[in-house]
């Protein structure tokens, strides 16, 4: 657990602002409570969580040969699609499931780094008023206006006051580009959707496994390693990031492989834990005792 003293409740001129959840009222109180940074942070974790594990458990269904049961019949008694389609209609059910699952699941990372990054902005502007830097007035304008603006634009106010710095600025933008067109347009990419003369072009770090012998030479290993790998001449294995980019002409479907999506939660996983180490050293430079276990 990761807390810190500049508080959910504290002192301003004589009485202590109540701010947890959005600015909404003023308590006379004498006392200070601490803010849990690990529940924030959480906010973005549990919502990747899910995203990971209804992905999961969607695509594995989309993509077992066996299974074929899509119908509700037994629990509703209502039927309002045929009782027999052939394997031909069930395997295009099954690939508009797995477009309309990796869709809820981006909505689900993108949803729930926004909330995240809103405690953020709440927790920073709070240690702005308790150093006198910002006044409550202030202080509530700038908070409402960050809540109401869209996910790349509250990174980029983020930056702008804090010294808080993403690097997933354009994923976040291209990945609600994604989510957009798998909702509205079932995934087949328009003109309106294309963000290069290309398409639609999503990029993002991933980690990949070289083996880099004495030679100089490096040879890619796949991930995950199942077996133990043998350098004849010595060498060393290596994890080192690379850009992966996936793009989708217009016409063509978006397909993003399970390892895609995984790898894209990842990293927006550890860039949640970067910004709350970054709210760690704003919080200590306005003077808060940071506990950490």
């Amino acid at each position: 657990m990761i807390c810190s003293s500049v508080p959910e409740l504290f002192w301003l001129n004589g009485c202590v602002v109540f701010l947890s959840v959005g600015f909404r009222k003023l308590l006379i109180k004498e006392e200070m409570t601490q803010v849990n940074l690990d529940n924030v942070l959480n906010i973005a974790c549990l919502g990747i969580r899910r995203a990971i594990i209804f992905m999961g458990l969607g695509l594995n269904a989309a993509t077992d040969p066996n299974f074929k049961d899509y119908s509700l019949i037994p629990h509703t008694g209502i039927s309002l699609v045929p009782n027999a389609a052939s394997d031909e209609v069930i395997e295009e059910y099954k690939r508009e499931f797995s477009s309309w699952i990796v869709a809820g699941g981006l909505r689900e990372i993108i949803e729930s780094f926004s909330v995240f990054l809103d405690e953020v902005y709440t927790f920073c502007l709070q240690t702005s008023i308790s150093n006198d830097t910002l006044t409550l007035e202030d202080a509530q304008n700038k908070n409402k206006c960050f809540k109401q603006v869209f996910l790349n634009k509250k990174l980029k106010l983020l930056s702008k006051d804090y010294p808080i710095d993403s690097e997933i600025n354009q994923l976040l933008l291209d990945l609600g580009r994604v989510r957009n067109c798998l909702t509205h347009r079932r995934g087949i990419v328009s003109n309106e959707d294309c963000n290069t003369e290309h398409g639609l072009q999503v990029s993002w770090k991933a980690l990949e496994i070289v083996a880099k012998q004495q030679t100089g030479a490096e040879t890619p290993i796949p991930f995950p390693i199942k077996e133990p790998v043998f350098l004849a001449q010595g060498g060393t294995l290596n994890a080192q990031w690379y850009i992966k980019s996936a793009v989708f002409p217009v016409g063509t479907s978006i397909r993003l492989k399970p390892r895609d999506l995984s790898e894209i939660a990842f990293l927006v996983n550890e860039e949640a834990k970067k910004i709350i180490s970054s709210v760690i050293l704003i919080a200590r430079s306005a003077g808060a005792d940071i506990t950490e276990h």
